[in-house]
């Protein structure tokens, strides 16, 4: 895999996608799981979440460029990683509060917020002492909620988006360990923790 397309396949499948692709999936080929949300509200949720998730972060990453907390958005000193992890999931805490305590949406969508706030979380303290791939966590994470999903609920509808992300999920894999940005042990570290953790954040609670 030559660098240009393993960095657009990186950016591609960034984590902070993460939880505006997974709601995106749920709403169209899931969407019962949504109740007792209408059509409208779940892509008025799906905006807001994106607003939250994406622009947000985006923000506070920019301004710790410009500010030189960090050298580059890359982040290739792990210890870079603390601060905007951090960060990110305290709007991905904000997020899941907003959903259970204001919104009152379904409890499936909050405990999926809630697990994508705390591997966030996890990302940034392990980050201090060890270069995770969170590409690898984001990838593996929404994999391990879809699994979950199709063993909770056994949808026929989510075959497909199943079998989709677990190639996105190796590719995406493929693509850090080519741009040389991690290791093996890193990228399977990093895989490992985002599905169990959003798996157990589903099977084992819901």
């Amino acid at each position: 895999m030559n660098r240009k397309l393993a960095t657009f396949i990186s950016v591609l499948m960034h984590p902070i996608w993460m939880p505006t692709v997974l709601f995106g999936v749920i709403f169209l080929f899931a969407p019962q799981l949504a109740m007792p949300l209408s059509e409208k509200g779940m892509w008025m949720l799906l905006l807001a979440i994106f607003i939250s998730t994406i622009i947000f972060p985006f923000l506070s990453l920019s301004t710790l460029r410009l500010t030189r907390n960090i050298s580059s958005f890359k982040m290739e000193d792990s210890k870079e990683r603390f601060i905007p992890f951090l960060f990110t999931g305290l709007f991905y805490g904000l997020t899941t509060y907003l959903l259970g305590g204001k919104m009152q949406v379904n409890i499936m969508l909050v405990l999926i917020m809630a697990g994508i706030t705390a591997l966030t979380l996890m990302i940034s303290v392990i980050s201090r002492k060890y270069k995770i791939s969170a590409h690898s966590s984001g990838a593996a994470g929404m994999l391990g909620f879809l699994v979950a999903m199709a063993f909770l609920f056994k949808l026929p509808s989510l075959f497909y988006p199943l079998l989709v992300y677990t190639i996105l999920a190796g590719i995406s894999m493929s693509a850090r360990l080519a741009l040389g940005d991690h290791n093996l042990s890193q990228v399977c570290f990093g895989a490992l923790l985002g599905f169990v953790v959003c798996f157990s954040t589903l099977f084992f609670i819901l």
